[in-house]
């Protein structure tokens, strides 16, 4: 008997390769996804921080009116600011809730940006109240 000799035939390399191909192929995919999502992440983040951002304005930088105010951020982001004023409920006695004395304002901040061919956006929404004179003095 004559000894074989050790090693691998051609059929046996060709599925090894053919196995390595598919692994990594499916690893390749897998880490571009997750960088693909790693930055559609980051955006939505940065959107995040401007919406909080002109929302604060509201107020501050701008008067608490009702109205819409839009803008461009640094990123291609474009930025609207909606503030609107909510009608208070009036009582039995005819007067409004508050008296007068105060008026609640809505207030819809929308980022929004486009990524990878799709428009995004983030909106934040809240109320703010302000202080107005008595109509009665």
């Amino acid at each position: 008997m004559t000894a074989r000799p050790r090693g691998f035939t051609l059929l046996e390399v060709v599925v090894a390769f053919a196995i390595f191909a598919l692994t990594t192929a499916a690893v390749m995919r897998t880490i571009g996804n997750s960088l693909s999502m790693s930055t559609v992440s980051a955006r939505h983040a940065v959107a995040t921080l401007i919406a909080e951002s002109r929302l604060a304005a509201v107020g501050v930088e701008n008067p608490l009116a009702a109205g819409e105010t839009t803008g461009r951020a640094a990123g291609g982001f474009d930025w609207r600011a909606r503030v609107a004023a909510i009608d208070v409920e009036e009582t039995d006695s005819g007067e409004t809730a508050a008296a007068g004395r105060v008026q609640p304002f809505a207030i819809t901040v929308t980022v929004g940006w486009r990524d990878g061919g799709r428009d995004r956006s983030v909106t934040l929404r809240t109320v703010r109240v302000a202080h107005i004179e008595d109509a009665r003095q």
